[in-house]
């Protein structure tokens, strides 16, 4: 990980992104002074989201591309704000970093589009370098949150501390949606970095494709080796599982053994392994298609780690029944057979194991 000591702040400005209560972008006018510790916390910020788990390489969308893919309605004109020209402008253009913010602010606005689901926020913009480097934008997304702070109340003579609640605090830890882009001098193979996260049950969060990175910063983004890794094992057991009626238990497995031996390669060529494996074309191009869909690219390097895990699925019952177990064991005559009784729509499931153990309460 990257140290924050290493990096130096230039210039600070904030705009309120609050489609809730306003029209438009409130637009600052004057930079944000940088005091010591708005230093230190925006510097953290940077050093943790840009290189957090979910982070992903991206690069721009040429306007001409953008506007070809999209799909339009008859009274929707054609996207003509370039994201990529607004951030250019406002690395390379001296003494235009407020003018050009603020039309970064305002096309957030627009891409929120009053989407009643999206967090109204604010959008944190500075500029940064590190080591006497050329200077990065990074793009901030902070949705503020409620927080907690002690107050000394007295009674009589008795001192007690009650709770206080402070609303609209800026967050600490990790965000949902941020960008860091590059210098022009070092763009080779990425423009951006970009987090854009979604939160999801239980406290999780997962990575997403969202206004943000779509409509908001217009780029397309890539799974790094270790998501490329999950998603092809996923989608291929997925894929294979829905083949149950069509191929026999044999193939299935082999399949699935010919999926292992993919992933001891350093690069995983899905055409080819597609063509290797499956031997009905049309079916070759419906698990293409699958993976695809899947947003992954058809040619990638595998994570070991990864690749070496065995391929874990999740159940869920009734009264909360929770089962994860290797997925290579599910099955007649495997650990785990589920059979579905189409007369009550009940499920039986029978699991043998040597080992049982309560692990939590």
């Amino acid at each position: 990980m990257s140290d924050p000591d290493k990096i130096t702040l230039h210039d600070l400005i904030i705009h309120k992104v609050d489609h809730f209560n306003f029209t438009e972008a409130r637009l600052s006018d004057l930079t944000s002074p940088i005091s010591e510790a708005v230093d230190i916390y925006l510097r953290k910020q940077i050093v943790l989201n840009r290189e957090h788990e979910f982070s992903r390489s991206g690069v721009f969308k040429p306007l001409e591309e953008k506007a070809s893919t999209k799909q339009l309605r008859d009274d929707q004109p054609p996207e003509t704000t370039s994201m990529k020209q607004l951030c250019d402008d406002l690395l390379t253009s001296d003494g235009k970093f407020v003018e050009q913010s603020q039309k970064i602010a305002n096309h957030l606005f627009a891409s929120i589009d009053n989407d009643q689901r999206i967090h109204a926020g604010d959008l944190v913009l500075c500029t940064f370098s590190e080591v006497k480097g050329d200077r990065w934008l990074a793009l901030l997304k902070m949705d503020p949150q409620d927080s907690f702070i002690a107050v000394e109340a007295n009674v009589g003579k008795q001192r007690r501390l009650i709770l206080k609640q402070v609303r609209d605090v800026m967050p600490i830890g990790e965000l949902q949606k941020c960008a860091f882009i590059l210098p022009e001098s070092l763009r080779k193979k990425r423009d951006l970095i970009v987090l854009d996260q979604q939160q999801g049950g239980y406290g999780s969060r997962r990575m997403v494709a969202s206004f943000f990175s779509e409509k908001f910063l217009q780029c397309k983004v890539g799974f790094n080796e270790r998501e490329m890794t999950e998603t092809f094992i996923t989608a291929s057991y997925d894929w294979i599982d829905s083949k149950k009626l069509g191929w026999t238990e044999k193939l299935r497995q082999g399949f699935k053994d010919s999926l292992k031996t993919a992933l001891k390669e350093r690069t995983v060529r899905v055409v080819r392994f597609a063509e290797e494996v499956i031997k009905d074309p049309a079916e070759q191009q419906e698990y293409i298609e699958k993976l695809r869909s899947e947003s992954l690219d058809l040619t990638f390097k595998r994570d070991k780690v990864t690749a070496d895990k065995p391929p874990i699925v999740q159940y869920v019952g009734d009264n909360n029944l929770r089962v994860r177990i290797n997925r290579d064991e599910i099955g007649p005559g495997r650990m785990l057979q589920a059979r579905k009784d189409k007369a009550t729509q009940l499920w039986t499931i029978t699991i043998k194991t040597a080992k049982w153990k309560e692990v939590g309460k």
